[in-house]
Parts: structure tokens; sequence; C-alpha cells
């Protein structure tokens, strides 16, 4: 909890630079959204507003809660929320930094990947799936550790290994672009 704790207050401060003000007023909005809004959205805009969307539905809510209403929403919603959550963990602090935050999601990461047109990311996650449950007790998590113990969750870590092999693919599969693609397929799916 501490690590959201700091995230949460940087976020708060980072809304004076006008781009954040923006980003921010554009959440409250996406958070409202209607079915047919949705096509009115521009591209660069689009995966911002499915996950504000989404987002908005599950953020106050205690987890058991949180995870009954994600999984009453559409499959699509579902994939978009855990391809997004563990293409954005990975890129920032590698696949140690997503398990140790640990992300409740109602489909793996793997299957979501692979929906949204990623099947070398889903393999790459599928491999370190398997890892993390043979290492997984001895990492912890962000509700019980400190950012020292986070630091030091790095040293000698087997999921390392797929970092460098999920970056590269990134670059070839472009997360972003299959997501919002993927989104414009199924774009009935999100929205009130």
């Amino acid at each position: 909890m501490k690590i959201l704790k700091k995230w949460a207050e940087k976020r708060s401060a980072s809304k004076a630079s006008p781009f954040m003000s923006e980003f921010f007023k554009d959440e409250e909005r996406f958070k409202k959204l209607k079915r047919g809004e949705f096509l009115d959205i521009t591209d660069d805009k689009l995966l911002h507003a499915a996950i504000a969307w989404v987002y908005g539905k599950t953020q106050t809510l205690e987890l058991p809660k949180h995870l009954a209403v994600l999984s009453k929403l559409p499959i699509p919603c579902q994939y978009v929320i855990a391809a997004n959550a563990v293409d954005g963990e990975v890129n920032n602090g590698g696949f140690n930094q997503y398990y140790f935050n640990n992300h409740i999601l109602t489909v793996p990461a793997a299957e979501a990947l692979s929906a949204i047109g990623a099947p070398r990311l889903a393999e790459i996650a599928k491999k370190a799936d398997w890892t993390y449950l043979q290492i997984k007790d001895k990492l912890g998590n962000c509700n019980e550790s400190t950012m020292e113990e986070f630091m030091a969750s790095y040293e000698n870590n087997p999921l390392n290994e797929f970092d460098a092999e999920y970056f590269a693919v990134t670059k070839m599969e472009q997360t972003n672009k299959l997501l919002i693609s993927y989104i414009k397929q199924n774009i009935n799916c999100f929205g009130d």
C-alpha cells in the first residue's frame, strides 16, 4: 500500500501540469461515456477512454465487488484491462513489478494479449506466469513490503529474463496500437 500511496500523492501533485490537467479532465469525462460516444473519440485518446470507463465502474469498490463488476463487463473490456495492465507494468518495471503489484484480473494476461493480436507477447506472459508460480512465495507483494524490499526482489529473479524478450517483441507488435485496433473492433462493448 505504501507504493500506491506514493503514486497517488505524485498523481495529485502532477495535476498542476497543463498536460496532466487535460488528462485528468478527460478521464472524468471518459468515465461517463455512453456506448455511441466512443465512436467520437480520436485514436490518440481511445485507449485512455476505454480504461477510464472501465475503472470508473470499479475503482472505488472493495476487491470482491471490484471483481464482481469487472467480471460482468463484456469479455473485450476485460481483455483490454488485462492486456493494458501487464503491458504497462512490464514496460515500467518488468514482470517482477507486474506480479509484485498483485494485479487481480478476471482473465489471464496471456489470454488477453492473445485476444488483442499479440501472440508472441502472450507466450512470453505464459512463461512468466509459470515461473512466477514457482517463486511467488519468495517475492511477497506491495501490501506487505517497503520500496527497499521491492527493489531487492529484482536480485537474482528469474522473471528478469522475460523482460528483454518482452521489450524486443513490443517494438514489433506495438501493444498500444493493437489495443486501439481491438477496441475499435469491439467498440459496441464500451460505454453505458
